[in-house]
């Protein structure tokens, strides 16, 4: 059962993944200019207009909160990466070196380094301190859907149209590793929180779970009627969490891929998260709202 909805949302419901955790926390209501959940009902409506707008001359793709919360990373319509003051929405810097569409953004854990993936097949690294470009890595898959670095900081999975996921090493910029099983484009790919599996879901309707260290294929989780767009890892590791485009939210046993619960979505999701302590998870759906579900 949803604890709460936000509706008329206008920002791209999928990038509350990567902000998702804070909105669920409540220190974080107040700063990100939410209500409180004990305060919505009524005024979810009336509170719907966002604090801040940060206006550009271009359709935003991505957009993605460094880890201390300080600047917002971006990827434009115009085919560049932009670093924003999270305070003041001002400009920081330009990341040079990027000719596509960055539909996926991640910082590293320690928030020194950003990687960037889009529509042209191409991973970008830069340092989050001075825009270098630290690594490039690929550049031949037809597009990367998701990108997203290991716990440590060392490794950095991507997800793909040409069905695969991709484990590149960070400080040398080499292809470790391939993982194949998917019939259909991957969608999004994330670490599990000790590093050890990937989650991934796919156009093919499953949700596989990886092992990273010899690659092998631990489980396909079946039960969706339509592509998985999202997953995500519980913060204790227990749950894995599939957004849908059948509208639904399914809960999976990560250890053996059981279905355990199936959470009405309202619209196609596309983004999901969980809040720190593993009990709520928030959905970002097709119909402007953003669910959050007590699980």
């Amino acid at each position: 059962m949803g604890l709460w909805t936000m509706r008329r949302h206008a920002f791209r419901a999928r990038d509350l993944a990567y902000l998702g955790a804070a909105v669920c926390l409540g220190l974080c209501f107040a700063s990100l200019g939410l209500p409180r959940p004990d305060l919505l009902g009524a005024q979810a409506e009336e509170r719907s207009a966002p604090s801040r707008t940060i206006a550009g001359n271009a359709a935003v793709f991505s957009v993605v909160f460094s880890p201390d919360g300080r600047t917002i990373a971006s990827g434009w319509g115009d085919h560049t990466i932009k670093l924003l003051e999270a305070s003041s929405g001002r400009l920081l810097r330009t990341f040079p070196g990027y000719i596509g569409e960055a539909a996926t953004i991640a910082y590293s854990p320690d928030g020194q380094t950003i990687a960037a993936g889009g529509v042209d097949g191409a991973i970008k690294v830069w340092s989050a301190s001075n825009g270098l470009i630290v690594r490039s890595l690929g550049g031949r898959d037809p597009g990367v859907t998701s990108v997203a670095f290991s716990p440590d900081g060392r490794a950095i999975a991507s997800s793909s149209v040409d069905r695969t996921i991709k484990l590149w090493d960070v400080a040398s910029g080499r292809l470790v590793k391939v993982l194949q099983g998917h019939a259909a484009s991957v969608e999004f790919a994330v670490f599990s929180p000790d590093g050890g599996a990937i989650a991934s879901g796919s156009r093919d309707a499953s949700v596989k779970l990886w092992d990273v260290a010899s690659g092998r294929l631990l489980h396909t989780s079946l039960g969706h009627d339509h592509a998985v767009r999202v997953v995500a890892f519980s913060p204790d590791g227990q749950i894995v969490a599939s957004g849908s485009g059948d509208r639904t939210i399914k809960l999976w046993e990560a250890s053996s891929g059981r279905l355990l619960r199936t959470l009405a979505a309202g619209g196609m999701v596309n983004s999901i998260a969980f809040s720190s302590d593993s009990h709520v998870l928030a959905a970002g759906s097709r119909d402007a709202a953003i669910r959050l579900f007590d699980v």
